[in-house]
C-alpha cells in the first residue's frame, strides 16, 4: 500500500495511489497520505469517527493555496494577506498608501508605517520609498507628502514640522534671508511696489508697501516693478504716475494742453514761449511764431490771438508789439512792419511814441465865427487860445521856429529858427 500523492486526499484506505484523482480543495493544501480535501479543518471530518486530518493544514494568513495545493504559497513583497484560506494568488492585496511590505508573506501591518521624513506609494517594500523635500512634510505613516502653509517653511528636507516665516524675510529650500531690496515680504510671499511706487535700493528686509516703496517723483513714471522712466514729452507726471503718458485719473498726470509745452521728465507745465503759439495738446515744443501783424504773449493758442493795435507795428514772432517812434503815427489794425507809421504833417511836434492818428488841431476864427481844422497851433493872431484843442502827444510849433513833417518834440535838429528876414508867430510854419 502506498501513501496518497501530495496535493490529493485518499478518503479511502484500500484505494491505490494512481487511482487517487481526489484533489485537495481550494484554501487548504495536503501533504502526502492526506485524507481529507480539508486537512487541518476542525469543523469538517469526513470521518467524524476520526481526529482532523493533520497530513496538511488551513492556509493561513500571508499566503494562498489554490486547488491541488501540496504546500502553502507566500503573498510576494509589496502584498499581504490578513485572513486565512485564501485561494488565489490574486487574492493578495497590495500593500496600502503609508505601509510598506518587504518580505514575502506579511499579514499584519500594524508595525509596517513608512518612516518619519518619508512617504510610501502602494506596494511599497521600503519604509522609505520616498524623501520628502523641502517645504513639506512627512509624519510617520505618510501617504504623500503635505505641502506647508505659503507662510510656512522647513529648515531641512525629510522633515516632520512646518516653522512660520518671519514678516520681512524669504524662506526657501531651509534658507532664510531678507527680503531683498525694492520689495516687501509677508508670509513668505514676495511683493514688489505697485504702479506708481518704486523699491527703495538699500532697503532690506522690508514688510510692508510704506517702508519698501518710495513715490515717484514728478517727472517720473513708475509703471514697472523697480523701475523708473522719464515722463513722454508732451506730457506731466504729477507725482506717482502709473505711466509715461498719463491721461488724467489715476494715471497721476495730464496730457499738456494747450497753450503750454512740456518737456521730457517735466515738473510742470511751461507757458508757451512769448513770440510763439501752442495750439495742440501734448506739445512739447511751440509750433512756430506768431503771424506779422499780430503779437503773442505767454501761453498763446493761436497766431492771431491779439491783433496789433494802432500806434503799433508787429513783425512776425513778435513777442508784444512795437510803438511807432516819435514824428510818426499809425490809425489802422495790424500793421506788420515800420513802414506802416506815417509821418507827422508840419506845423506840430509828435513828441509823443504809439501815436494812432494824426495830431488835429480845431480852432475858430474870433472874427468870422468860421471853425478850421488844421495842424495845431496856439497864440495865433486869430486864435484865442482858449479856442486851441491839440491832442496827446502833439505841441504847437514855437513862435520863432518852423517844423517840418514829422517833427519830434525837443528835437533841437528838427526845430529850426526863422531865417533873418522872416519871422514866424508860431502858426503854420
Amino acid at each position: 500500500m502506498k501513501t496518497c500523492y501530495p496535493g490529493y486526499y485518499c478518503p479511502d484506505p484500500l484505494m491505490k495511489a494512481h487511482d487517487a484523482t481526489l484533489k485537495c480543495r481550494l484554501g487548504f493544501y495536503c501533504k502526502a497520505g492526506a485524507y481529507s480535501m480539508t486537512p487541518g479543518n476542525p469543523w469538517y471530518f469526513p470521518n467524524p469517527t476520526t481526529s482532523p486530518d493533520k497530513t496538511g493544514d488551513i492556509c493561513r494568513k500571508g499566503n494562498y493555496c489554490p486547488e491541488n495545493s501540496s504546500k502553502q504559497f507566500t503573498c510576494e513583497p509589496g502584498k499581504f494577506m490578513p485572513y486565512e484560506m485564501a485561494a488565489l494568488v490574486t487574492e493578495c492585496i497590495a500593500c496600502p498608501d503609508g505601509k510598506y511590505c518587504d518580505v514575502s508573506g506579511i499579514y499584519d501591518l500594524s508595525t509596517k508605517d513608512c518612516d518619519a521624513g518619508y512617504y510610501c506609494a502602494t506596494s511599497a517594500i521600503n519604509p522609505r520609498q520616498f524623501a520628502c523635500n523641502y517645504d513639506e512634510i512627512c509624519p510617520t505613516g505618510s501617504k504623500y507628502p503635505k505641502k506647508c502653509l505659503p507662510e510656512e517653511y522647513t529648515t531641512t528636507a525629510k522633515a516632520t514640522v512646518c516653522q512660520t516665516c518671519a514678516d520681512g524675510k524669504r524662506c526657501i529650500q531651509g534658507s532664510v534671508t531678507d527680503c531683498s531690496a525694492g520689495t516687501y515680504c509677508k508670509s513668505n510671499t514676495v511683493s514688489y511696489c505697485p504702479p506708481g511706487k518704486y523699491g527703495k535700493d538699500t532697503v532690506k528686509g522690508q514688510s510692508t508697501i510704506a517702508t519698501a516703496c518710495t513715490d515717484c517723483e514728478i517727472g517720473w513714471a513708475c509703471s514697472q516693478p523697480n523701475s523708473r522712466s522719464q515722463c513722454s514729452s508732451g506730457f506731466l507726471c504729477n507725482g506717482s504716475a502709473t505711466f509715461r503718458r498719463p491721461n488724467g485719473g489715476s494715471d497721476n498726470g495730464v496730457v499738456c494742453s494747450p497753450g503750454n509745452v512740456c518737456v521730457t521728465a517735466a515738473q510742470q507745465q511751461d507757458q508757451c514761449e512769448k513770440g510763439r503759439y501752442c495750439p495742440n495738446w501734448g506739445s512739447a515744443a511751440a509750433e512756430g511764431l506768431c503771424y506779422a501783424g499780430y503779437f503773442c504773449g505767454l501761453g498763446f493758442v493761436k497766431p492771431t490771438q491779439s491783433p496789433c493795435q494802432p500806434g503799433h507795428y508787429c513783425p512776425s514772432g513778435s513777442e508784444q508789439m512795437t510803438k511807432c517812434p516819435p514824428g510818426t503815427y499809425n490809425d489802422g489794425l495790424g500793421a506788420t512792419s515800420r513802414n506802416a507809421c506815417k509821418t507827422c504833417p508840419e506845423g506840430v511836434q509828435c513828441d509823443s511814441e504809439g501815436l494812432a492818428q494824426a495830431p488835429i488841431f480845431i480852432w475858430k476864427d474870433t472874427t468870422t465865427g468860421i471853425t478850421y481844422s488844421d495842424v495845431c497851433s496856439v497864440n495865433n493872431t486869430r486864435t484865442s487860445p482858449s479856442g486851441s484843442v491839440c491832442p496827446t502827444g502833439a505841441v504847437p510849433c514855437p513862435k520863432g521856429s518852423y517844423c517840418a513833417k514829422g517833427t519830434a518834440a525837443g528835437s533841437d535838429t528838427v526845430v529850426k529858427l526863422c531865417a533873418k528876414g522872416y519871422f514866424c508867430p508860431g502858426t503854420r510854419a
